[in-house]
Protein backbone atom coordinates (compact mmCIF):
# COMPACT_ATOMS: atom_id res chain seq x y z
CA UNK A 1 0.00 0.00 0.00
CA UNK A 2 0.80 3.16 -0.50
CA UNK A 3 0.13 6.47 2.29
CA UNK A 4 -0.29 10.36 0.72
CA UNK A 5 0.28 12.17 3.83
CA UNK A 6 -0.64 15.64 3.15
CA UNK A 7 -3.41 18.80 3.52
CA UNK A 8 -2.42 19.27 -0.36
CA UNK A 9 -5.33 17.32 -2.23
CA UNK A 10 -3.38 17.69 -5.58
CA UNK A 11 -0.60 15.86 -3.76
CA UNK A 12 -2.95 13.16 -2.77
CA UNK A 13 -4.53 12.98 -6.44
CA UNK A 14 -0.86 12.74 -7.97
CA UNK A 15 0.48 9.94 -5.78
CA UNK A 16 -3.24 8.42 -6.75
CA UNK A 17 -3.10 9.08 -10.48
CA UNK A 18 0.83 7.56 -10.14
CA UNK A 19 0.16 4.44 -8.30
CA UNK A 20 -3.91 3.23 -8.62
CA UNK A 21 -6.47 4.21 -6.60
CA UNK A 22 -6.67 0.25 -5.19
CA UNK A 23 -3.29 0.84 -4.39
CA UNK A 24 -3.34 4.35 -2.55
CA UNK A 25 -4.47 5.47 0.66
CA UNK A 26 -4.30 9.33 1.20
CA UNK A 27 -4.18 11.06 4.81
CA UNK A 28 -4.01 14.71 5.48
CA UNK A 29 -2.44 14.20 8.97
CA UNK A 30 0.58 11.88 10.21
CA UNK A 31 -1.80 11.63 13.72
CA UNK A 32 -4.50 10.38 10.80
CA UNK A 33 -1.78 7.49 9.95
CA UNK A 34 -0.95 6.20 13.37
CA UNK A 35 -5.13 5.36 13.85
CA UNK A 36 -4.39 2.60 11.05
CA UNK A 37 -3.93 -0.86 12.55
CA UNK A 38 -3.51 -2.05 9.05
CA UNK A 39 -0.06 -0.80 8.25
CA UNK A 40 2.74 -3.53 6.82
CA UNK A 41 6.44 -2.67 6.59
CA UNK A 42 6.46 -2.80 3.16
CA UNK A 43 3.94 -0.39 2.81
CA UNK A 44 5.18 2.89 1.75
CA UNK A 45 4.52 6.45 3.05
CA UNK A 46 4.81 9.61 0.97
CA UNK A 47 5.10 12.21 3.19
CA UNK A 48 4.74 16.24 1.54
CA UNK A 49 7.76 18.28 3.38
CA UNK A 50 5.72 21.52 3.79
CA UNK A 51 3.03 20.16 5.99
CA UNK A 52 4.66 18.24 8.56
CA UNK A 53 7.23 18.46 11.14
CA UNK A 54 10.23 16.63 11.32
CA UNK A 55 9.71 14.57 14.42
CA UNK A 56 6.54 13.45 13.21
CA UNK A 57 8.24 11.05 10.89
CA UNK A 58 10.24 8.38 13.06
CA UNK A 59 6.76 7.67 14.09
CA UNK A 60 5.69 6.64 11.28
CA UNK A 61 5.44 2.36 11.21
CA UNK A 62 6.69 1.41 7.39
CA UNK A 63 9.00 3.08 4.72
CA UNK A 64 9.37 6.97 4.23
CA UNK A 65 9.90 8.96 1.72
CA UNK A 66 9.90 12.65 1.54
CA UNK A 67 8.78 14.87 -1.38
CA UNK A 68 9.56 18.47 -1.19
CA UNK A 69 9.32 21.70 -3.50
CA UNK A 70 12.68 22.06 -4.11
CA UNK A 71 15.05 19.62 -2.82
CA UNK A 72 18.58 20.42 -0.85
CA UNK A 73 21.64 18.23 -0.20
CA UNK A 74 21.33 19.79 3.90
CA UNK A 75 18.07 18.50 4.29
CA UNK A 76 18.14 15.09 2.40
CA UNK A 77 21.09 14.72 5.02
CA UNK A 78 19.09 15.86 8.28
CA UNK A 79 16.02 13.33 6.45
CA UNK A 80 18.27 10.60 5.72
CA UNK A 81 19.87 11.17 9.61
CA UNK A 82 16.27 10.88 10.75
CA UNK A 83 15.28 6.91 8.81
CA UNK A 84 13.54 8.39 5.66
CA UNK A 85 14.48 6.05 2.56
CA UNK A 86 13.97 8.29 -0.38
CA UNK A 87 13.66 12.22 -0.82
CA UNK A 88 13.17 13.93 -3.83
CA UNK A 89 10.73 16.49 -5.77
CA UNK A 90 6.95 16.43 -5.36
CA UNK A 91 6.51 17.17 -8.82
CA UNK A 92 8.53 14.21 -10.38
CA UNK A 93 7.86 12.27 -13.02
CA UNK A 94 5.00 9.53 -12.15
CA UNK A 95 7.89 7.20 -13.63
CA UNK A 96 10.67 8.52 -11.39
CA UNK A 97 7.99 8.22 -8.54
CA UNK A 98 7.25 4.84 -9.23
CA UNK A 99 11.18 3.55 -9.23
CA UNK A 100 11.39 5.23 -6.52
CA UNK A 101 8.67 3.20 -4.08
CA UNK A 102 10.35 -0.05 -5.85
CA UNK A 103 13.72 0.98 -4.70
CA UNK A 104 12.35 1.82 -1.21
CA UNK A 105 10.33 -1.55 -1.10
CA UNK A 106 13.86 -3.52 -1.81
CA UNK A 107 15.89 -2.11 0.44
CA UNK A 108 17.04 0.59 -1.13
CA UNK A 109 17.80 4.57 -0.48
CA UNK A 110 16.19 6.83 -3.34
CA UNK A 111 17.81 10.27 -3.77
CA UNK A 112 17.86 12.84 -6.85
CA UNK A 113 21.00 12.07 -8.79
CA UNK A 114 22.46 15.47 -7.96
CA UNK A 115 22.34 14.87 -4.22
CA UNK A 116 24.09 11.38 -4.53
CA UNK A 117 26.73 13.34 -6.50
CA UNK A 118 27.05 15.97 -3.94
CA UNK A 119 27.22 13.14 -1.10
CA UNK A 120 29.85 10.95 -3.20
CA UNK A 121 31.99 13.80 -3.81
CA UNK A 122 31.99 14.67 -0.13
CA UNK A 123 33.20 11.43 1.06
CA UNK A 124 37.16 11.32 2.18
CA UNK A 125 39.38 9.33 -0.56
CA UNK A 126 40.28 5.88 0.72
CA UNK A 127 43.61 4.55 -0.30
CA UNK A 128 42.84 0.79 0.63
CA UNK A 129 43.20 -1.43 -2.30
CA UNK A 130 40.30 -2.35 -4.48
CA UNK A 131 39.75 -5.76 -4.73
CA UNK A 132 36.79 -5.90 -6.45
CA UNK A 133 38.47 -4.81 -9.70
CA UNK A 134 40.42 -8.00 -10.50
CA UNK A 135 36.89 -9.21 -11.22
CA UNK A 136 35.89 -6.26 -13.36
CA UNK A 137 37.21 -5.42 -17.12
CA UNK A 138 39.34 -2.63 -17.97
CA UNK A 139 36.11 -0.59 -19.18
CA UNK A 140 33.99 -1.43 -16.24
CA UNK A 141 37.10 -0.16 -13.77
CA UNK A 142 37.20 3.03 -15.64
CA UNK A 143 32.99 3.37 -15.01
CA UNK A 144 33.43 2.26 -11.28
CA UNK A 145 35.85 4.94 -10.57
CA UNK A 146 34.17 7.72 -12.61
CA UNK A 147 31.21 7.08 -10.76
CA UNK A 148 33.19 7.02 -7.52
CA UNK A 149 33.98 10.84 -8.17
CA UNK A 150 30.17 11.44 -8.50
CA UNK A 151 29.53 11.46 -12.63
CA UNK A 152 26.66 11.26 -14.04
CA UNK A 153 25.82 8.65 -16.88
CA UNK A 154 26.24 11.39 -18.91
CA UNK A 155 29.84 12.50 -18.27
CA UNK A 156 31.09 8.98 -17.98
CA UNK A 157 29.49 8.24 -21.38
CA UNK A 158 31.23 12.02 -22.45
CA UNK A 159 34.92 11.45 -20.69
CA UNK A 160 35.17 7.50 -21.79
CA UNK A 161 33.70 8.72 -25.58
CA UNK A 162 30.87 6.15 -25.06
CA UNK A 163 26.90 6.03 -25.22
CA UNK A 164 24.90 6.52 -22.17
CA UNK A 165 23.59 3.18 -23.04
CA UNK A 166 26.70 2.02 -22.79
CA UNK A 167 27.85 3.00 -19.30
CA UNK A 168 24.57 1.61 -18.37
CA UNK A 169 25.24 -1.83 -19.41
CA UNK A 170 28.47 -1.52 -18.00
CA UNK A 171 26.89 -0.43 -14.55
CA UNK A 172 24.48 -3.34 -14.71
CA UNK A 173 27.55 -5.45 -15.22
CA UNK A 174 29.27 -4.50 -12.39
CA UNK A 175 26.53 -4.70 -9.88
CA UNK A 176 26.55 -8.05 -10.98
CA UNK A 177 29.89 -8.98 -10.47
CA UNK A 178 30.70 -7.01 -7.56
CA UNK A 179 26.81 -7.93 -5.53
CA UNK A 180 26.62 -3.83 -4.70
CA UNK A 181 23.12 -3.01 -5.13
CA UNK A 182 23.23 0.94 -6.44
CA UNK A 183 25.55 4.09 -7.25
CA UNK A 184 26.41 4.92 -3.94
CA UNK A 185 27.07 1.31 -2.73
CA UNK A 186 29.78 1.53 -5.71
CA UNK A 187 31.18 4.78 -5.05
CA UNK A 188 31.61 4.14 -0.99
CA UNK A 189 33.98 0.83 -2.14
CA UNK A 190 35.71 2.65 -4.65
CA UNK A 191 36.09 5.98 -2.22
Amino acid sequence: MIIAISCDRNFCRMVSDTFGQKETVSVGLISSLRDRHEIASNDVAILDLPYLTPTEITKIPCKVVILTSVPKFEEALKMLKMGIKAYGNRMMHPDNMKQMVTAVRTGQIWLPPDIVSRLITALPADNTPLTLTEELSERETEVAKLVAKGKSNQEIADTLDITVRTVKAHLTSIFSKTGLRDRLALALHFK
